[in-house]
Order: C-alpha cells, then sequence, then structure tokens
C-alpha cells in the first residue's frame, strides 16, 4: 500500500488534529521523531473517523465501495440525492490502515488534500 502523501518514514510522525472551520476544511498536524513539522489540509470535508492524536501518517486512497458506502448511510440530503458518478468526481476517502492487523485507522472523505510544510491559515 502505497503513501498518498509520499511522507518520508511515515509510521514516524505524530498526527494531531488542528482545526476543523465550517467549511470543512481541516487541518492535520504531523510532527517528527526529529521534530519536523507538516501539515495536510483536506477541503470540504464531509466524514471524519480520526482520533484526536495517533501515530503513523501512511494515507492511502480508499476504494471508490468503501467511498460510497460511507456516503450513503451519511444523514445529507445534498449526498443522498446525487448519483454515484457525481460523489466519486466529487470526493476522495483517505485513510491509514494498521497494516500489521489490517485495522483502518483513520478516515476522512473529502474533496481533496494536500501537505504543506507551512500553516495554510
Amino acid at each position: 500500500m502505497s503513501d498518498y502523501f509520499d511522507i518520508p518514514n511515515p509510521d514516524k510522525w505524530q498526527c494531531s488534529m488542528h482545526t476543523l472551520d465550517e467549511e470543512g476544511t481541516l487541518k492535520l498536524r504531523l510532527v517528527s521523531q526529529f521534530d519536523d513539522v507538516l501539515w495536510i489540509i483536506f477541503q470540504g470535508a464531509v466524514y471524519l473517523n480520526i482520533f484526536t492524536n495517533w501515530k503513523g501518517a501512511k494515507f492511502s486512497k480508499g476504494s471508490s465501495e468503501d467511498c460510497l458506502a460511507i456516503l450513503r448511510s451519511l444523514s445529507n440530503k445534498h449526498l443522498q440525492s446525487a448519483s454515484d458518478n457525481e460523489l466519486l468526481n466529487k470526493y476522495k476517502l483517505f485513510q491509514i490502515k494498521n497494516e500489521s492487523l489490517q485495522d483502518i485507522i483513520v478516515q476522512i472523505i473529502a474533496h481533496s488534500a494536500k501537505i504543506s510544510e507551512f500553516d495554510e491559515c
């Protein structure tokens, strides 16, 4: 499973939820074992299954089937009335798996995500 953001040594980073605003912009703060800081900014987040803090930053893109199943389970009229293609064109499922246990640790559905070395306010 590849790392979506190509973060060096992704298992060595401590992640924390920094902010989530009313537009669905989610900022995660990542700190390495050497105190380097990175930010992952998700735009248009509609689903979060995360802790406030966790270890590991190896994000992968989840399957279309899982993304649709989660979106369809949400009680949102706009999501319920959209076609599968519309939803898949608009949203992506980002997740972190515990590879040894194959458990999903983190799931985020958002329009887009990017990594930054700076806190973009």
